[in-house]
């Protein structure tokens, strides 16, 4: 499997569950990274318009976590909120002290399962 084939399960996760009108693929900022998946999201009221770019780093595994929340983080450069999105099977999830270290980071984990995904921590 490659990381490519998720980001669509992604990109729906953040239209369906997140409320983002638009997303991209491969998308970034020249010397700081391309974001796997972007979504944006209107957050202004009824009477104004404000958005918010949300950016997610997708892995196959966590090995290597602070190495990937880094990268994770250093979206947070250009986007208002960062996520990190790993593939699960069975009875498998983030364990606690990686929910803590993301915690502490500021970055948001969504565990995949097939095709669809859920938000861990915000």
């Amino acid at each position: 499997m490659k990381e490519k084939n998720l980001y669509k399960y992604v990109e729906k996760f953040l239209i369906k569950n997140m409320n983002c009108f638009d997303s991209g693929q491969k998308c970034g900022v020249q010397f700081v990274g391309m974001a796997d998946v972007l979504g944006l999201r209107d957050i202004g009221g009824a009477y104004s318009s404000d958005v918010e770019l949300i950016s997610v780093e997708v892995k196959l595994y966590t090995g290597n976590f602070g190495k990937i929340c880094g990268q994770a983080l250093g979206y947070s450069a250009f986007a208002h909120k960062c996520y990190l999105a790993i593939p699960f099977k069975g009875q498998n999830c983030f364990s606690q002290e990686q929910k803590e270290i993301a915690s502490r980071l500021g970055i948001g984990l969504l565990e995949i399962r097939g095709k669809n995904c859920r938000e861990i921590l915000s």
